[in-house]
């Protein structure tokens, strides 16, 4: 017979692998994320609820990759929100970037990713090296090169796919990434 507790992981792993099946990202108990979350989703569905018929998904521009009325600017699905998305984030964590120890390690600068934000291709590396620290971009030093002729080997050139690294600053020595530092 199991125990209460042995039930109770049980059933946290079913929910967990359910939420994993629709396509949830992450679970997180931190009030500032959960609030970013809410706030998103609200704004989701005052958009959708403002917007009539004739104003809804599709009226934009076809190709202009510009967002239509009726989009939230936080809407990943919509035309261009992933860079929305990105921007904002972008802007929120600035180039000096405080959140983590690492600002105060040597790091010159944050360094975000690079290429189409709503690419179906995605590389992420560990942490920017020497390289990327000095040009502010991900995978550009001998392993960026490598990565760029495995992608047009692939057919693709790199502002096809998005590149970024867990985390945006590099860290002393080019030491493995801390738990701390990958939270943050």
């Amino acid at each position: 017979m199991y125990s209460v507790i042995s039930v109770d992981r049980l059933n946290l792993a079913e929910h967990l692998k359910f939420f994993e099946q629709l396509g949830v990202d992450g679970i997180s108990r931190d009030p500032v994320w959960r609030m970013r979350a809410s706030t998103q989703a609200a704004a989701e569905a005052a958009a959708r609820s403002e917007s009539s018929p004739e104003e809804g998904v599709g009226s934009g521009p076809a190709d202009s990759g510009a967002a239509g009325p009726g989009f939230s600017p936080a809407t990943p699905s919509a035309p261009g929100g992933s860079l929305r998305i990105l921007t904002m984030l972008r802007e929120e964590i600035g180039p000096a970037c405080t959140r983590c120890k690492l600002h105060a390690l040597g790091r010159r600068q944050v360094v975000f990713g690079v290429g189409n934000p709503d690419a179906d291709l995605m590389f992420v590396g560990e942490a920017p090296g020497a390289d990327e620290d000095l040009q502010g971009e991900p995978f550009v030093g001998r392993a960026g090169q490598l990565l760029t002729k495995i992608i047009e080997a692939i057919g693709l050139r790199r502002e096809q796919v998005y590149i970024a690294n867990i985390i945006k600053c590099r860290p002393p020595g080019n030491r493995n990434p801390e738990p701390d530092e990958v939270e943050q």
